[in-house]
């Protein structure tokens, strides 16, 4: 029954956003643990609630609070290192469900070995997070200083993007598909040069279903259209850039009706938006390309299931579905990939259109809002 839930939802896209209104301070969380705030992400099944954390100095903790500046609470994160983490992103989780993707990543100084990103399930209130899967990956020629993290919401696939002030160049790479605890190396995929040259890229997210990709500066944000099913062909493109009102924050991530939101660090986080006002056409689906007619699209359910149920492949292409499972590691046992429905879009991750269901799920909830408002 869950497989014929989520791939009806998984076809649904949202409306591009062609244009945005001046950036607008509207609110900001005082007095709180937050004191350093360095990645940013909306909660998927949590209304109304952000996500951030500190960098270098902090604890491994997520801190939820409101859009308008509430503060929520402190999630402590059990298995995740912390050294400097520097970004953060939502994205699905390798076996299915909603994840948050934390980047261990900072290094200024440029003397580590390797770096780490971090995936735990979208905390509940009240709960802890616990990692359930981690990457661990080295620059092939020697450390660099990235700032910026992104998962493509359909492939699962976690990108960095470097800072270097003394430019000209931000390098994204990217992380292997498959997480795991040898450290692997990162593939370099393009050299991009924000505008003015030095320009020190800070945060990076990609909108739930896709099809725009945003890095930011100290003060800029560059957005790309992208392609969901080519995720880096849109490298050789310029990228459209906008005042996002903040010049001293480092974090930057949608939400679920388009718009740009971005934190500031210190005490007070201020937090700004630019509110979408030019709506476009829904970004088109992947093809489905050849049908896996051995797939197994049964469920089967667990008397004590959670709700975050983990899909997972077999080396056969059967679908299973087990109800979260973890190794001895306290990691997810599973880790299977298929390609998530999306057929010619290679690489996609087990579970990508679960990721597409709550994405289609956020940006419809958003739209009665606006209407309602309207």
């Amino acid at each position: 029954m869950l497989a014929g839930l989520l791939l009806p939802l998984a076809a649904a896209h949202a409306l591009t956003c062609e244009g945005y209104g001046p950036a607008e301070e509207i609110g900001s969380v005082a007095g709180s643990p937050i004191v350093e705030a360095s990645g940013l992400a909306f909660a998927r099944a949590r209304p109304d609630v952000w996500f951030t954390h500190n960098d270098a100095g902090g604890v491994a903790a997520v801190y939820a609070f409101s859009i308008h500046g509430t503060f929520v609470e402190t999630h402590e994160v059990d298995g995740a290192g912390f050294v400097d983490w520097e970004d953060m992103a939502a994205g699905p989780c390798p076996s299915g469900g909603e994840c948050l993707y934390l980047g261990d990543i900072g290094d200024n100084g440029r003397v580590r070995g390797s770096v780490a990103v971090y995936a735990v399930r979208e905390p509940a209130a009240g709960a802890r997070a616990a990692v359930i899967a981690t990457w661990n990956a080295a620059y092939p020629e020697g450390p660099s200083a990235p700032e910026a993290l992104v998962v493509h919401p359909r492939t699962g696939r976690i990108y960095l993007a470097t800072k270097d002030p003394a430019g000209p160049v931000s390098t994204i790479w990217r992380f292997p598909e498959t997480p795991g605890d040898e450290v692997r190396e990162l593939e370099r995929v393009f050299d991009w040069t924000p505008e003015p040259a030095g320009a020190a890229t800070t945060g990076a997210d990609w909108d739930p279903d896709g099809d725009r990709l945003v890095i930011r500066t100290y003060g800029a944000a560059f957005e790309w259209t992208t392609d969901p099913c080519d995720p880096e062909a849109h490298w050789g493109q310029a990228p459209t850039v906008w005042n996002i009102g903040d010049t001293r924050g480092e974090s930057i991530a949608y939400d679920a009706a388009g718009d740009l939101v971005a934190v500031s660090e210190g005490d007070p986080m201020v937090i700004h938006r630019l509110p979408c006002t030019a709506a476009g056409g829904a970004g088109a689906p992947c093809d489905s390309g050849e049908t896996d007619t051995d797939a197994d699209t049964d469920a089967d359910t667990d008397a004590d299931a959670d709700t975050d149920t983990d899909a997972d492949t077999d080396a056969d292409g059967d679908a299973d579905v087990d109800s979260g499972e973890t190794g001895g590691d306290g990691r997810d046992s599973g880790g299977g990939r298929d390609d998530g429905g999306c057929g010619a879009c290679s690489g996609c991750a087990a579970g990508a259109a679960a990721g597409w269901a709550w994405a289609a799920g956020a940006l419809a909830l958003a739209r009665r809002r606006r209407a309602r408002i309207g």
